[in-house]
């Protein structure tokens, strides 16, 4: 992936609203998952606010186009998305202390709508923004070799660890440890494709609003844990 030349400094501001990004399997799911759960934030997954809308039954012409989009590996309409994910924030802004978004902005105009609706709620020392940066060839290979559990959708990276696991690790799940559909050659090379044209330009804005780190996603999962936490101070 391009280098954006951001740099990671340690900072001991109380984050409110944290930004993942990155390629498809660069484990920006994986380091959401580990700070919603450490700070105890919303953990708010682009995928999932699509999926959700996608997977019901609804004619809405505009729950249409966003699944044929979805099915492609393309974006969702940014319109569309940027819609659903500022209504999810609004309703749960009351709720939780702060939000981890996972996968999002992924477009300028979600960078834009994104960073306005945050500095609204939390002062500009309270946001942040990471891309795990890692190199085409590791996205394709770790995106082939992902999994998921097919009950409850909880991801699984692939390390080690997980080369033989047929069951959900996640206790009293007992699901069926599954490749993610999406996961096919040819669709991988589109979302990144889309990743370039779309996302890094968005990065680049957040980069520009002073809010953007950049983090080695090629480095082990818990030395990333480990850069990330430093750059928060936790």
């Amino acid at each position: 992936m391009n280098n954006l030349n951001a740099e990671v400094g340690n900072n001991n501001c109380q984050a409110k609203a944290i930004m993942m990004l990155g390629a498809p399997a660069s484990g920006k799911g994986t380091q959401a998952r580990v700070l919603a759960q450490r700070l105890g934030f919303f953990h708010l997954e682009s995928g999932t606010v699509s999926k959700r809308k996608i997977e019901s039954d609804s004619k809405d012409p505009e729950i249409q186009l966003a699944r044929e989009c979805y099915q492609k590996g393309e974006l969702v309409p940014t319109n569309i998305y940027t819609k659903w994910l500022v209504e999810l924030i609004e309703g749960k802004s009351k709720t939780y202390p702060g939000f981890v978004l996972d996968g999002s902005p992924r477009t300028v105009y979600e960078s834009e709508q994104a960073t306005a609706m945050f500095e609204k709620l939390y002062k500009p020392t309270e946001i942040f923004a990471f891309v795990l940066v890692i190199s085409k060839d590791t996205a394709i290979d770790r995106a082939l070799k992902r999994r998921i559990c097919e009950k409850c959708q909880h991801p699984i990276p692939f390390s080690p660890e997980t080369v033989g696991l047929i069951v959900c690790p996640v206790s009293g799940c007992g699901g069926r440890v599954v490749a993610k559909s999406l996961d096919k050659p040819e669709i991988i090379e589109r979302r990144l494709e889309v990743f370039e044209v779309e996302t890094l330009p968005a990065i680049i804005y957040l980069r520009s609003k002073g809010y953007l780190r950049e983090i080695d996603g090629d480095q082990p999962i818990s030395k990333v844990t480990e850069d990330i936490f430093k750059v928060l101070g936790l």
